[in-house]
Parts: structure tokens; C-alpha cells; sequence
């Protein structure tokens, strides 16, 4: 089979997975879709992995339609619709009195010799790593502090300071 043929084929059931519906769903577009295709054998096998999926033909007697294409179909007949509240609370704002903040003490920490980020070793045993490269100088590392979500992951705010810094947890 030549590989323009295959491209064909695989496009063809590109068009017949987007328009191959569930039960419930238009089988007209569907249909329209399958029709639409000028390539014969790509077309045959659209009607044949419609029917498959319909249930009028067993799948076993799509035998036009290669298994991996069938295959294709039941997979695309389980992928639900993009609804409205997908991803939704990434658009709404939030309000930063309403986000869960953690207070610990950092008992140690260690600057990078390498990236000059810095390792803070909390009274719990966890140990953050700072996630931006700001130049932070700290001579003394024993201090409170309150950790937060933000919107690129996390946030040390450091009170006795005035001073926030990105982290990102290691240990």
C-alpha cells in the first residue's frame, strides 16, 4: 500500500472519528461526513468503522476496516464533550485570603554553589528549594515562615523579612 493511500485512510478516519457519534448523536453528520470522502476505500472504511461502532456490524465483520482503526473508534466513543466548566478556574480569579496558607520554621539553610538557589530545611524535616535565581543573601536561617499556593506553584513568605520567594519542594 502506498503511503499516499495510507495518508488517505488516516485521514479518512480522522474525519469519521471527529463526526462518528454516540448512539444518542446525529447520525446524519456522521453519514454526511462518511459520504464527503472521494477516496473509495477510505470511504468504505468510514461506513465500515460506523457501523462497528453503531453495532449494526460486529466489529469482527468490519472487515474492511483495519483492527487498529476499530480499535480507534470504540476509544472515541468514550471520550465525553467539552463542557463549560472544564478548566473554568483557571479564568475565575482567586481571592488570596481564601487560599490555604502552611506556617513552619526553617531551621537551615544551604546556598547552591552551583545555580545560587537556596535549600531550606524546614523544623519538619521537609527541605524546599528555591525555584527562582534571585540573589537572596542569608546569613541566618532560622525564621518563620508561611507557604502558600500560587499560580506558578508555590510561595515562601518569609514575615520577619517582608520578603516571598518561589519554592518548590525536594524532600
Amino acid at each position: 500500500m502506498s503511503n499516499y493511500r495510507i495518508w488517505v485512510l488516516a485521514t479518512a478516519l480522522s474525519a469519521c472519528l471527529v463526526a462518528a457519534p454516540a448512539r444518542s448523536q446525529d447520525l446524519g453528520k456522521a453519514i454526511n461526513s462518511c459520504a464527503s470522502i472521494t477516496d473509495d476505500g477510505a470511504r468504505l472504511t468510514c461506513y465500515d468503522a460506523l457501523a462497528a461502532m453503531m453495532g449494526d456490524v460486529p466489529e469482527s465483520e468490519a472487515t474492511n476496516a483495519p483492527a487498529a482503526a476499530t480499535a480507534a473508534v470504540v476509544v472515541a466513543a468514550t471520550i465525553s464533550p467539552l463542557t463549560d466548566d472544564i478548566g473554568k478556574e483557571r479564568l475565575e480569579p482567586k481571592d488570596p485570603d481564601e487560599q490555604p496558607r502552611y506556617a513552619s520554621h526553617v531551621t537551615s539553610c544551604k546556598e547552591s554553589i552551583k545555580s545560587g538557589q537556596y535549600f531550606f530545611t524546614m523544623e519538619n524535616g521537609q527541605v524546599w528549594k528555591q525555584s527562582n535565581y534571585r540573589q537572596l543573601g542569608f546569613k541566618n536561617c532560622d525564621f518563620d515562615i508561611e507557604i502558600s499556593k500560587g499560580t506558578f506553584g508555590y510561595q515562601m513568605y518569609i514575615p520577619s523579612k517582608d520578603r516571598s520567594v518561589r519554592v518548590a519542594r525536594v524532600r
